[in-house]
């Protein structure tokens, strides 16, 4: 079972779109994520967060601004870069916890599939019927933001 979004679906994101669930999102330990450094989405990669690490007397940037770095795990060291840089790859549970902030949906499950639906501002009702879960989610979540 897909646990997560795909660095491909983040990129069927609009700009807006990712920049919308980068700030709902709140770093954890553990949370995968694309990297963008030099502004590269689609070129990325993705990282594993080990540690989230917020101490303005070691992190201050340029001018005495605040910098939120993150600090990530891969093969062979870790690597800090800056939060604003880091796009979510957004697990079945946080899809589920950005709905439930946004709107009442419902899950359905069926013998081989998933089923997502949520009243929206005009009272009609939109459904999704996937195979996977995480990709039932992700389209209410896209449709949502």
């Amino acid at each position: 079972m897909k646990q997560r979004i795909t660095i491909e679906d983040l990129n069927t994101l609009t700009d807006e779109q990712k920049v919308h669930i980068q700030k709902w999102w709140k770093p954890k330990q553990g949370d995968y994520a694309l990297s963008a450094e030099n502004n590269n989405q689609s070129n990325g990669k993705t990282v594993v967060l080990s540690t989230v690490a917020k101490h303005p007397r070691e992190f201050y940037g340029e001018k005495g601004v605040f910098v939120a770095f993150f600090v990530y795990e891969n093969k062979d060291n870790g690597h800090m870069g800056n939060l604003d840089k880091l796009y979510p790859l957004l697990s079945i549970g946080q899809m589920i916890e950005f709905l439930r902030n946004q709107t009442e949906f419902s899950l359905d499950t069926h013998k081989d599939k998933f089923g997502v639906s949520f009243k929206q501002d005009d009272g009609k009702y939109i459904s999704w019927d996937k195979v996977e879960l995480c990709d039932a989610l992700f389209a209410a979540v896209k449709q949502v933001i």
